[in-house]
């Protein structure tokens, strides 16, 4: 099972973020992270994602930095969203 396929099922399990995926359909993310060096698009397509590991020049948004001060600023951002 590849991770594109571990992404789509577990969105499978939470209903409300596939449904939210909807509202970015065909925008591209792009995921630039420093260290380690990796690079990935995320591309919402129904209530799932494709992944690409090509440069997307034509992304809708980047996000650069550090896996680690990209979970520490979801984290963050997660503790103060209102339900």
């Amino acid at each position: 099972m590849c991770i594109r396929d571990s992404i789509n099922r577990a969105l499978e399990y939470d209903p409300v973020s596939a449904k939210a995926l909807t509202h970015l359909d065909g925008q591209i993310i792009r995921i630039d992270s420093t260290m380690p060096p990796i690079s990935i698009s995320i591309e919402p397509v129904g209530q799932g994602v494709k992944l690409h590991s090509e440069r997307q020049e034509d992304s809708d948004v980047t996000i650069e930095g550090t896996l680690v001060s990209m979970a520490v600023s979801y984290t963050h951002l997660r503790a103060h969203e209102t339900v």
